[in-house]
């Protein structure tokens, strides 16, 4: 797909890319998010990335999320999708794992770079986190930092823990959401 001339030569433009830039001529890059963020938000285009497919530049309908927080069950008895992720019995892009935390890719994300931390040991909720807990809490920030630097984050990245269906927390095991590869806008909720 090629832009009309006058907007000169695009590199690249192909929705296919993460980088989607325009040279207005003078040599001052602008992401096309910005450009077509309104559209975007009204259509509900989905752009498709290198790394994943994004849904709109501002993220999901944020409806369908706070539908499944509302329906979710904290303290189920059965598995949730991140211990069937850990059991390998559901296949995931894991990124990194040690002993203690698994890193995968979210398969709904929000952003160009949107990667999952989750403890091993099944904690509920952040709430619900104990004393004896910090050691492992501080880790799972410190391989979000290894892992958003791996994934080339170094402009910056947001990290988002749900707690409870007013956070709109859908999965209750305890997760850390790292976002980046775009501007992020804020207030965020």
């Amino acid at each position: 797909m090629r832009a009309p001339e006058k907007l000169g030569l695009l590199s690249p433009w192909e929705i296919g890319t993460s980088l989607l830039s325009i040279s207005w001529g003078w040599g001052c890059p602008v992401h096309l998010t910005e450009l077509f963020l309104p559209l975007i938000q009204r259509t509900g285009v989905k752009i498709h990335t290198q790394r994943s497919q994004v849904r709109g530049a501002a993220g999901v309908n944020g409806e369908n999320e706070v539908a499944k927080a509302q329906q979710a069950a904290p303290g189920g008895t059965a598995p949730t999708i991140f211990s069937r992720i850990l059991d390998r019995s559901l296949p995931a892009d894991i990124l990194y794992e040690d002993q203690q935390c698994l890193v995968f890719r979210d398969v709904a994300p929000q952003a160009p770079v949107h990667f999952l931390v989750i403890p091993k040991k099944p904690i509920p909720r952040i709430s619900q986190a104990e004393d004896e807990d910090q050691q492992l809490l501080g880790h799972l920030l410190l391989v979000a930092k290894n892992t958003a630097k791996a994934e080339g984050l170094g402009d910056g990245y947001r990290l988002v823990i749900n707690d409870g269906k007013l956070a709109a927390q859908s999965v209750y095991h305890l997760h850390i959401h790292v976002l980046g590869g775009r501007q992020l806008q804020w207030p965020p909720g």
